[in-house]
């Protein structure tokens, strides 16, 4: 069996899968989730320590105010900033510029750095991270080409190397939910809207693309449970 892995666990649908992937082949996975201040916090955190008891296995939590503090203008951040309705994106629209809306600064770096840090102090080999296809699109730090050269740096600054792994950065949402399924992960448990409602909106760009991949596989009832209705 391969070496420990640290995952960086949002809540959401992609890394929800990918601790599912972590579980099945690593020894030990701690998953690992952050609170920089973001207006869905409270969700997140709740979900991803609900994933990680389902999985049975190590969650920490690490806060970093600073971050919000610094990204203040982004909609994730700034509740006064409308966080942009999602099917324009979906439908190839670019205007409304949503990515620049709820941009982070240097967000994956940090939590990628934070993650290898915490790897490299128990002797685990890896940080796996869930991205997607989608998403790469619109956010550089969504890529595989990112974290090619992530890793380049990494050689440098951990002794022991850590490397990032993102088993998930080439499929579509679609795919991912499929993987899930196969996986046993309990779909109900994931968050992943923009705007930090109670229940996910259903109509933020996130929101969108998760409905809209589990409608495509036949979840339904789940999606009508999960989301508001619009």
């Amino acid at each position: 069996m391969p070496g420990g892995v640290v995952v960086l666990l949002s809540g959401g649908l992609d890394s929800a899968v990918v601790l599912a992937m972590a579980v099945v082949d690593r020894d030990p996975v701690v998953s690992l989730t952050f609170d920089y201040g973001q207006r869905c916090a409270a969700p997140e955190v709740a979900a991803a320590r609900n994933i990680t008891r389902f999985f049975g296995v190590e969650f920490q939590l690490v806060s970093l105010p600073f971050l919000g503090d610094w990204a203040s203008v982004s909609s994730l951040v700034d509740t006064s900033v409308t966080v942009p309705h999602g099917r324009e994106a979906l439908e190839g629209r670019r205007d409304l510029n949503t990515p620049d809306s709820v941009w982070i600064p240097n967000r994956n770096g940090l939590f990628i750095n934070a993650a290898a840090a915490l790897a490299e102090a128990r002797g685990l080999e890896s940080v796996m991270i869930g991205i997607n296809a989608e998403e790469g699109e619109d956010f550089p730090d969504n890529t595989m080409e990112y974290l090619e050269r992530v890793n380049r740096s990494l050689a440098f600054s951990t002794l022991n190397k850590v490397t990032v792994e993102a088993p998930t950065g080439r499929f579509r949402k679609r795919e991912i939910v499929r993987l899930g399924a196969r996986l046993g992960v309990d779909f109900s448990l994931i968050y992943s809207c923009y705007r930090g409602t109670l229940q996910m909106c259903g109509m933020c760009e996130s929101c969108m693309r998760t409905k809209q991949a589990l409608e495509d596989e036949g979840y339904e009832e789940l999606v009508a449970k999960i989301f508001e209705c619009e």
